[in-house]
This record gives C-alpha cells, structure tokens and sequence, in this order.
C-alpha cells in the first residue's frame, strides 16, 4: 500500500523509471520484431504467388500463409500481455528489469537457440501434419455419415447420427489441437506443473466428449431398431 501511495504522490524511485525504460525498450523490440516478421512473410508469399508454374499450388500456399499469419497473430498477442505482466510483476516488486535479464541471458546455455529452433520446428511441421490428418479423418466421417443416413431409407434416426458425427468431429479437431498444445508445451517448458495442467485439460475434454458420444451413440441405435 505504501508504494501504491508513493507511486500516485509521484515519489516514484529511479529503478522505477528505468524498469519503465526497460519495458517500453522490450516492448517495442517485440512488436518490431513480430509485425516485421509478419510483413516479411507477407511480401515472401506474395512473391511465390506470382510464380505461374505452382499455379496448381495455390490454394496450398495461400491456406499455409494464413495458417502462419494466424500463429503469428498469437504470438503477438501471447507476447504482449506476457510483457506487460512481466514487467508489472517485477515493478511491483522492486526488480530491476533489465539487470534481471541480462542475468537470465547470461544463464541461457549456448546451444539453447538451436534447440529452441529444432522445436519449433517440429511443431510447425506438426501443426500442417495435424491439419491434412484432421481434413482427411472428416471427410471419412462425413463418408460414413452418409451411408449411416441412407442405410435402408430410414429416416427417423437422421437428427441422432448427425449428432454422433459431429460428436466425433469435435473430438478429432479439439482433440488433436489439445494433443499440439501438450506436446509444444512438452518441447518449450520444463515446468511440471504447466506440464500435468495440460494433461489434465485434455484428459477432461476427451473423458466428456467420450460420454457424450456413448450417450448419443445409444440414442441413434435405439432410434434405428425402432425404425428397422
């Protein structure tokens, strides 16, 4: 209380105003690098756009640029409030922010970039890894689903094999995106309790979507013997 009362009578101390310097300095270096990142990727797909020879690969390319605007967006927005909690932490708490991250950096081991760098790509190769798997296991769900509501011209069980299909499709797409976010988060942070948070998240959405889907599964099946 006593520094909230020093802070609005603008007795502000001087760690106060560098830790502002650091921050604003941290900050703007971010967004510098992220929008410049994001504009850089912007003019490359461009360029490979106007290539006439993978004509037939534009729709591809143009799906991938959007994914890689849409990861690069939350990165943004990921980083930004870290920033800002960051460095309000360790206002609050008289550190000095940029002693503190000079001594973190000199802890940084020296093949830490490269590691970081491997992950990072084993993530992204599984995010467009995911995304044909997720395509491609709906449209066979949408092939089944179609036979189930031909099968014999019955019609009456129509709205309960929707309901199961779409059970399986949230399944698979949230189910593979919590499978990405636990394995990234297995790759970048070492922290157990991060770690076990994630597990459980994804433990707890397939233990109620799997019951869902037992329930809505017998729903169809009594529906289709009583039509039958």
């Amino acid at each position: 209380m006593e520094k909230i009362l020093n802070y609005l009578n603008l007795t502000l101390p001087t760690f106060f105003y560098n830790n502002l310097i650091s921050f604003g300095v941290i900050f703007f270096l971010f967004l510098i690098v992220i929008l410049s990142f994001r504009k850089i990727l912007k003019l490359g797909f461009n360029q490979i756009l106007k290539f006439k020879k993978l004509n037939k690969f534009h729709q591809k390319i143009k799906h991938l640029k959007t994914l890689l605007m849409f990861l690069t967006k939350i990165v943004l927005w990921i980083g930004c409030i870290f920033i800002i909690g960051f460095s309000g932490f360790y206002i609050y708490k008289d550190i000095n922010i940029y002693t503190y991250l000079l001594d973190q950096i000199s802890k940084i081991p020296a093949n830490f970039w490269y590691n970081l760098l491997i992950s990072l790509g084993k993530i992204i190769a599984l995010v467009l890894f995911s995304k044909y798997v997720i395509r491609y296991t709906n449209a066979l769900l949408e092939k089944g689903k179609q036979k189930l509501l031909e099968y014999k011209n019955v019609s009456k069980n129509d709205e309960s094999i929707k309901v199961v299909f779409n059970h399986l499709n949230r399944i698979v797409k949230f189910g593979v995106i919590l499978a990405i976010v636990n394995f990234s988060l297995f790759l970048l942070i070492s922290n157990a309790q991060i770690l076990s948070f994630g597990r459980l998240i994804l433990k707890l959405f397939l233990i109620i979507n799997s019951g869902l889907l037992v329930v809505s599964i017998f729903k169809a099946t009594v529906e289709t013997i009583d039509a039958i």
